[in-house]
């Protein structure tokens, strides 16, 4: 992909909370890891926080500022949904 197209897509799933730019990424993965395109986008968007979003149960870090969160958590779900 090329890489103003990479921009345009964190773009879109980044998010302004006051003056706190955050992002979201979604995989349908047991376990995500922590990717190249997430430290890139980290270090390009000047995002603050980074969250993985996937169908799984656990939260856990993936790096500083980068965290794998169960898609139900993200939901606001109530726990052992």
């Amino acid at each position: 992909m090329a890489p103003q197209a990479m921009g345009r897509f964190w773009t879109m799933l980044a998010h302004y909370h006051g003056q706190v730019w955050n992002g979201n990424e979604v995989k349908y993965q047991d376990a995500p890891k922590l990717t190249r395109s997430m430290r890139i986008s980290m270090e390009d968007l000047k995002l603050q926080e980074l969250l993985v979003v996937y169908p799984g149960s656990r939260e856990y870090a993936l790096a500083d500022n980068i965290r794998a969160v169960p898609l139900a958590k993200a939901c606001g779900a109530p726990a052992g949904i």
